[in-house]
């Protein structure tokens, strides 16, 4: 996404130079617009330090991978309906721009409500399409002998109505699903997610320019042509990140080495006390036994001296 921002940003300011010709003004001002999208779009990243919306961009991402795959099932139902649709309606369209909205653009649309009305041959409007095909406006319907739309409504009607039903209650609660399992899945491991992702976000900036943008155009150029000349030398010393290895705090050394000792003598603290408890048990044990053997030699011993004396 940087990449295409700057990309962007590049053509525009090259379009922008170009003061003379209204055209390229403009698309200049479209092109500023569209990298605007970008940038703004990229300050979501800054959500992944919280612990509540990190996870949320991950749910996004993985949504956006579900839509990806959705669309593939989606087409094939758009497709079928709009060649249909425009088979029925209206022959020898030669205009690709108008057959690409009767084919894609409209059936696309009907998925979000927007109900066909071209196929109602009462409510049909002839003041907004042509018949030469010359106008900027969609090539009228067929038309029979009396001067009406040739196409039956039995057949146009139906159709839109099962292709509406399709889209708009099978596939969109399909997707719906799809997104609950993905939500789903990401909010068992809430806080492994986040720890990950917070983990990878400051990895990122270690390894990013401290230059800001767009002069940071000048600093990848530096590191192309350094790159060059390593290649050039076949120097593979590789350099180390200043932010994460040379620079490390001493605080933070010592703490890890104090907390990774206390770990330690909780973990021998607890595997003592687990043997000093099965000593006490084996002794418990070891007395039982003893006293179960006295009891009985104790009975062995009356019964012998009882059943050894003189009988009565």
């Amino acid at each position: 996404m940087d990449t295409l921002g700057l990309f962007y940003f590049i053509a525009g300011i090259v379009f922008r130079l170009h003061s003379s010709n209204k055209s390229s003004l403009y698309s200049g001002r479209v092109i500023f617009c569209l990298d605007y999208i970008i940038f703004t779009l990229r300050l979501i990243h800054i959500f992944t330090v919280s612990r509540n919306l990190g996870p949320k961009i991950i749910m996004l991402q993985r949504m956006l991978i579900d839509v990806f795959f959705f669309l593939f099932l989606f087409a094939v139902w758009m497709v079928a309906f709009g060649v249909a649709r425009q088979g029925i309606l209206r022959q020898n369209e030669q205009r690709w721009r108008w057959i690409f909205r009767s084919v894609i653009y409209e059936p696309y649309l009907a998925m979000f409500g927007q109900v066909p009305s071209d196929v109602d041959g009462t409510t049909y409007d002839f003041a907004h399409c042509t018949f030469t095909g010359n106008e900027s406006k969609p090539l009228c319907v067929e038309l029979d002998e009396h001067n009406l739309p040739r196409f039956p409504e039995w057949v146009t009607i139906p159709l839109v109505c099962i292709y509406m039903l399709s889209t708009n209650i099978l596939l969109v609660n399909l997707l719906v699903a799809m997104f609950g399992y993905t939500v789903g899945t990401v909010q068992e491991n809430n806080d492994q997610v986040w720890k990950f992702q917070r983990y990878f976000l400051v990895q990122e900036y270690c390894s990013r320019l401290n230059i800001p943008f767009p002069f940071v155009v000048f600093a990848y150029f530096y590191m192309v042509v350094k790159k060059c000349f390593k290649c050039c030398y076949k120097e593979r010393n590789m350099e180390s990140s200043v932010c994460c290895f040379k620079n490390e705090d001493n605080e933070t050394l010592a703490w890890e080495g104090v907390m990774k000792e206390n770990y330690l003598v909780k973990i021998n603290t607890k595997a003592n006390d687990t043997s000093e408890e099965m000593r006490h048990r084996f002794r418990q044990l070891d007395t039982k036994i003893i006293l179960r053997n006295a009891d009985e030699q104790f009975c062995y011993r009356l019964l012998n001296e009882r059943f050894s004396g003189p009988w009565v």
